[in-house]
């Protein structure tokens, strides 16, 4: 075939509009047309293979079906018998300097060596509160694949204590604490916690920003324990409300309270800044078995009848038809 050429020039026409309208649809045509081909080529394409698959999977779906499950198996297995989910490790974390990490530790010891999965938190939990009564929660958290991790929560402090003989007054505190006593042992320092729990520590523990009142203990029939439960919430939160009303209604010092277990009364010791120099301490007795507010209004009422100077060493508001003071 001859090699094209240029048309020459005597032959070029120009094209008219018309001719070149129908070259432009003709061209925009063979275009889209070809478009469509190739996609719908690539369908086709794509559905063949799509059954391909379809039919390899059909021919070893029982094959495919026993190989998942066998993995599955090997899994749950190698989740329950590898040594790699033992517990190995655990980690305290004490928010309060009365934590012991030790003896959490050798409390915990048992739990060395056994299956993370088949150790409860929430049980662990109250066998930590059941030895520890002091702890107000426990957290534990599992930690993946062999760690536990345990925050506890102490009860806040209530009060401190010291401990009288069992036939000793108030006045025999008083007279310890002049001597220069501290209420609080010198190598021992005694606490209460709000759920009336005895607690014993070699350091001094502080509570926020307030100082602690001093509670003296006597009339016990055995001495109290660490960690034993020696006065009941519902006590501590009556010595703290008539506390709280003597300060604030009527103005007085309360440095310390006394409170006698078997006999359940405490006589609290109040200083009167009013009074002349000598006579400022009184001691007020409550019995815990009236409410304390009646016993308080029974104060009010005693102090509009009788002047303020008149009693010099107790006045007893325990029974309720009259006030002795002395």
């Amino acid at each position: 075939m001859k090699p094209s050429r240029r048309i020459p020039k005597a032959f070029v026409r120009k094209a008219s509009p018309f001719a070149r309208r129908v070259a432009r649809h003709s061209l925009t045509k063979g275009t889209s047309r070809t478009r469509r081909t190739s996609l719908s080529r690539a369908n086709r394409q794509w559905r063949r293979a799509f059954l391909a698959v379809l039919s390899l999977f059909a021919h070893f779906r029982l094959w495919l079906l026993s190989a998942v499950v066998l993995i599955v198996l090997s899994g749950v297995l190698y989740l329950f018998l590898s040594p790699a989910f033992t517990i190995r490790s655990i980690s305290i974390s004490r928010g309060d300097r009365r934590v012991d990490v030790e003896e959490i530790q050798m409390l915990m010891k048992p739990t060395f060596g056994r299956h993370i999965l088949f150790l409860p938190p929430l049980l662990l939990s109250r066998d930590i509160q059941a030895s520890l009564p002091e702890v107000a929660s426990v957290e534990v958290r599992r930690i993946y694949p062999d760690e536990l991790h345990i925050r506890l929560t102490m009860d806040p402090l209530a009060a401190k204590i010291h401990i009288g003989d069992p036939d000793d007054t108030e006045h025999d505190l008083q007279n310890s604490l002049a001597a220069g006593g501290s209420g609080t042992g010198t190598t021992v320092h005694r606490y209460l916690s709000v759920q009336g729990v005895y607690l014993e520590y070699p350091f001094p523990v502080e509570e926020g920003d307030r100082a602690l009142p001093i509670l003296h203990l006597v009339d016990w029939a055995v001495k109290p324990a660490h960690r034993q439960r020696t006065i009941t919430p519902e006590v501590i939160k009556t010595i703290q409300q008539g506390r709280a009303v003597l300060e604030q209604s009527f103005g007085l010092t309360v440095p310390y309270v006394t409170v006698y277990l078997r006999a359940r009364e405490f006589h609290v010791h109040t200083i009167h800044p009013g009074r002349e120099e000598g006579n400022e301490t009184l001691m007020l007795w409550f019995d815990q078995g009236s409410p304390i507010i009646e016993q308080i209004n029974r104060y009010r009422a005693f102090l509009r009848e009788v002047p303020a100077e008149a009693p010099s060493e107790y006045v007893d508001l325990r029974l309720h038809d009259r006030v002795v003071y002395k």
